[in-house]
C-alpha cells in the first residue's frame, strides 16, 4: 500500500477491510517466501498507520 492508499483509509472500517484483504492473501498454500514478503508489507502498513495515528489512539 502506498501513501496514497492509506490517506484514503477515511475510517477504522476501511482500515479492517484493507487488513481482512492482506491476511487472506497468507494462506496455506502460499509459499513461505511470498508469506514473508505478505508478512513484511502488512507489519510496515501497521507500523506506519500506528505512527500517523498514535496521538489519536492514545487520547
Amino acid at each position: 500500500m502506498n501513501t496514497t492508499e492509506f490517506n484514503q483509509l477515511n475510517d477504522y472500517h476501511d482500515l479492517a477491510e484493507y487488513l481482512k484483504s492482506e491476511v487472506k492473501k497468507i494462506d496455506i498454500k502460499t509459499s513461505s517466501d511470498e508469506k514473508n514478503t505478505n508478512l513484511f508489507s502488512l507489519q510496515r502498513f501497521m507500523k506506519e498507520f500506528i505512527n500517523k495515528n498514535l496521538n489519536y489512539l492514545i487520547m
